[in-house]
């Protein structure tokens, strides 16, 4: 489902990575809008039980995309076990 929302990728750098890096994945102002997202605000866990609260207003007003490759490869929770690389749910409250 979410590679048929179209692709976007990101050329950036980053703390954790050497050098640029890019990112390829969708858009989230065009995955809320796709299953029909409401409310002020969008609960994002982490793997390492991390949560925090972002605006929804930020997935306007900036590109922000749910990255499915980095630098071409599939972000797989667990290796060699995806068949579409990320499944998720938006939380929206």
């Amino acid at each position: 489902m979410l590679e048929q929302l179209g692709w976007t990728t990101i050329e950036t750098t980053t703390p954790w990575y050497t050098g640029k890096t890019r990112f390829e994945g969708v858009l989230m102002s065009r995955l809320l809008d796709e299953v029909g997202a409401y409310g002020d605000k969008l609960t994002a866990f982490a793997l390492n039980d991390y949560t925090t609260e972002i605006p929804v207003t930020d997935f306007r007003r900036f590109p922000v995309i749910l990255a499915l490759k980095r630098d071409g490869e599939c972000r797989c929770v667990k290796r060699g076990r995806c068949s579409s690389c990320i499944h998720s749910t938006p939380m929206v409250s």
